[in-house]
């Protein structure tokens, strides 16, 4: 296997380190320094961290370092091409070593690559980093950060020691006279680090590290301990072997997680005294393999205690190096690691090359339910998926004017997933506005990706007539599919809207190569506009995933009064479930005024929030009624709790284009109460079967109905097990199966 290494390369950096570890692995592997070659043929100016950043001299040997690397990048033709930071490496020379050598791109990156501080990452770093087949990086936090910005492929891949460098080290007598100190720190100079080594003046400390320790250091006592220089490789090794205790303390970037010398330091033999932190936790116990502290004065309890108890000292840092030994801590192991994902990357490739059709989907934004369709798909063995975002909304915590507050969905899952967030050019971006979504790159996407078709959810968003455009003059099939209109609207809206939707929708369905509906009435909208479709029309269920829900039930069913313990629901009644967003149309407070005039003893329970939310709660104190319990906004895995505690799901909507929360609620075997302005009841509830279709003007019908199943338990039996029916044939195996319908169709045409 070939590897092209792009980085800076001497004895101790990182990328050295795996350099030697893909040669052990029997890698044939080639060094590009991109350092350098940077600075090769420039006179007078070697070495200057500031050159590159000019506008016009830097420019200039920045193209002559990017065309040199894609010389050698063609040259030696590699499998794969690891980039360390890529500080210098322009986004559209990757891709062109994409293009002209097929290689897989990896990055690997000691820093944070969202960072404003120049030293950690810069300008280029960040326009390049969904350049790469794969980012890896070595905090969760940041792993956890990337995927919140959109990066398709993101691996936590921790620091490591170098076991020909970070070892015991036999010193001589000389040596450890010179190097011999209570305590050592090693690494650069920054405030905080100032500050916390600034309370240990009483003890025998030498301080290693780069010129900052003289030029920035505010404490004179400090720059004293200064001992002129940094200290790299074998030399580092030796000056932590030949301390008492070696003190680790974050920069501003690391706190929380782990830094180089969280592995270092153990692997030398050597005492650790290192800042507390929850990741580093996981390698290294507390105080039987590293000794943690939090702030200056637990540092300098601990240094004080750990200098006076030898024996003690010594047992923990042979502890921590058989744990290194022991645990796959070395770089070795990391390049096995990235190896291993390599071979996976690349039979994900083949296989997505060998499938029958590459589709696009162009979706508004993050959607919880989809997430898990998109899983099945891409995983089926004649669609290759590719999904363009056109916002993060979903994925990063943002206001929901429905729920009113901050939503981040916690069921998104985007690795197994061919995914890219198109940028967003509109000056008032949402998702519920048609000139909210503007991403003008969705046209240059589609032209390039020359898909089988493309998936285009509707018409209402400015983006969607961008793809529209690009599949037209590109001449990709379009497959048009959404949520019919919602009927909460006024009947005269409603005719003007239809009236004007005949100016335009007759010739883009007319356009359209396929045409999904996901129900009855989404099947009728479509032919009122167009007759004579029915043969591109095809059946593609409105679904969420009915695996999760199902093995969610099985789990909690046994355990519901448990669960209405937990939560301070009464045992004793029956629970009457309102999962939504608290909202006019959605009549959260005409179930309330409902609730209130039952006979029948139950408990009603509101799992949602929204702007409702404070009337609901006045009146309930105002009327002094009882039992009715509020949870507030709960996330996509914590909802399944509150249908298993449910007996009866109501949803009085005045106007839905669907509304999963049926699907969810019939998942776990409830009888349904809705009413017919929920397009979902024309498909998935059976009057009188597994629930109650009303009138949502009919107030009395709606309480009868309610009442009937309270006190009717055998009868809400029999209809959740006809709910269980009836959901279980509404799946995404099934969108599938409509989805390649429709494919089949488009390519036989």
């Amino acid at each position: 296997m070939k590897i092209l290494m792009v980085g800076e390369f001497f004895r101790g950096a990182l990328s050295e380190s795996y350099f030697e570890a893909f040669q052990q692995l029997d890698c044939q592997v080639k060094r590009f320094d991109e350092v350098r070659e940077f600075y090769k043929n420039i006179p007078g100016f070697r070495y200057s961290r500031y050159l590159y950043l000019d506008k016009t001299l830097g420019i200039y040997f920045l193209k002559l370092l990017n065309s040199e690397l894609l010389r050698v990048a063609r040259d030696f033709r590699p499998d794969l091409c690891i980039i360390f930071k890529g500080y210098r490496i322009f986004p559209e020379t990757i891709l062109k070593i994409k293009k002209d050598t097929q290689a897989v791109i990896f990055n690997i990156n000691a820093d944070d690559p969202l960072s404003r501080n120049w030293g950690a990452s810069s300008k280029m770093v960040k326009m390049a980093i969904h350049a790469f087949d794969c980012y890896f990086i070595w905090s969760k936090y940041l792993t956890k950060k990337l995927k919140e910005e959109g990066l398709g492929s993101v691996r936590y891949l921790p620091f490591a020691f170098d076991p020909e460098i970070h070892c015991p080290q036999q010193l001589s007598f000389k040596e450890q006279d010179e190097l011999g100190h209570e305590l050592v720190f090693v690494g650069g100079w920054d405030e905080r680090r100032e500050a916390l080594l600034g309370n240990l003046d009483d003890f025998d400390l030498a301080i290693w590290g780069a010129w900052y320790w003289g030029r920035r250091c505010s404490d004179k006592r400090l720059v004293s301990r200064w001992q002129g220089k940094p200290v790299l490789a074998q030399m580092m090794s030796k000056v932590l072997c030949a301390s008492k205790i070696s003190l680790n303390i974050f920069r501003p970037q690391n706190i929380g997680s782990i830094n180089m010398r969280t592995f270092e330091a153990p692997a030398c033999g050597t005492f650790a005294l290192a800042e507390r932190s929850p990741e580093a936790a996981t390698f290294f116990q507390e105080d039987k393999e590293v000794v943690y502290f939090s702030g200056a004065r637990e540092l300098k309890e601990k240094a004080s205690y750990y200098l006076a108890h030898e024996e003690e000292r010594r047992q923990i840092a042979q502890a921590a190096y058989q744990r290194c030994l022991k645990s796959n801590y070395s770089y070795l192991d990391r390049a096995k690691e990235v190896l291993d994902f390599y071979r996976e990357f690349s039979l994900q490739r083949q296989a997505q090359g060998q499938k029958k059709y590459r589709v696009a989907i162009v979706s508004s934004h993050i959607i919880q339910y989809a997430i898990p369709l998109y899983r099945v798909i891409n995983a089926s063995s004649d669609i290759g998926l590719n999904i363009f975002f056109c916002s993060k909304q979903g994925l990063i915590s943002k206001l929901d004017p429905g729920f009113k507050e901050k939503i981040s969905w916690d069921n998104i899952d985007l690795d197994s997933l061919h995914y890219k967030f198109i940028k967003n050019y509109s000056p008032f971006a949402a998702v519920d506005r048609t000139y909210g979504l503007i991403n003008l790159g969705i046209i240059g996407e589609i032209k390039r990706g020359k898909f089988d078709a493309v998936i285009i959810g509707g018409y209402f968003l400015l983006t969607f007539w961008l793809a529209f455009y690009a599949a037209y003059i590109s001449k990709t099939p379009i497959i048009l599919t959404g949520e019919p209109p919602s009927p909460y609207k006024s009947r005269l809206r409603i005719l003007i809207m239809n009236n004007f939707k005949r100016l335009f929708l007759p010739r883009l369905i007319d356009k359209a190569s396929a045409i999904l509906y996901i129900g009855q009435k989404s099947k009728e909208y479509y032919l009122s506009f167009r007759r004579d479709i029915g043969e591109k029309l095809f059946f593609c269920p409105y679904s969420v995933d009915n695996d999760f829900y199902f093995s969610k039930a099985k789990e909690y069913s046994p355990k519901k009064d448990e669960l209405k313990k937990e939560l301070g629901v009464p045992l004793e009644l029956p629970v009457i479930l309102f999962l939504s967003k608290l909202i006019h149309w959605k009549r959260p407070m005409f179930l309330l005024e409902t609730f209130a005039r039952l006979n029948i003893p139950s408990v009603l329970v509101y799992v949602g929030s929204g702007y409702r939310y404070k009337a609901l709660k006045k009146f309930v104190a105002k009327e002094n009624i009882k039992n009715v319990v509020f949870f507030g906004f709960q996330n996509y895995t914590q909802i399944p709790k509150f249908y298993a505690i449910a007996d009866i799901f109501v949803f009085p909507s005045l106007g839905e284009s669907w509304g999963l929360v049926v699907n969810e609620a019939m998942c776990f075997g409830l009888p349904i109460i809705t009413t017919d302005r929920v397009m979902s009841s024309y498909d998935l509830v059976r009057h009188g079967e597994n629930g109650y279709i009303v009138k949502p003007e009919d107030k009395q019908d709606f309480q009868n109905r309610l009442e009937y199943l309270l006190s009717h338990p055998e009868e809400r039996k029999k209809m959740g097990a006809v709910s269980l029916e009836i959901i279980n044939k509404w799946n995404y195996s099934e969108y599938l199966k409509g989805l390649l319908s429709a494919l089949d169709y488009i390519k036989k045409k």
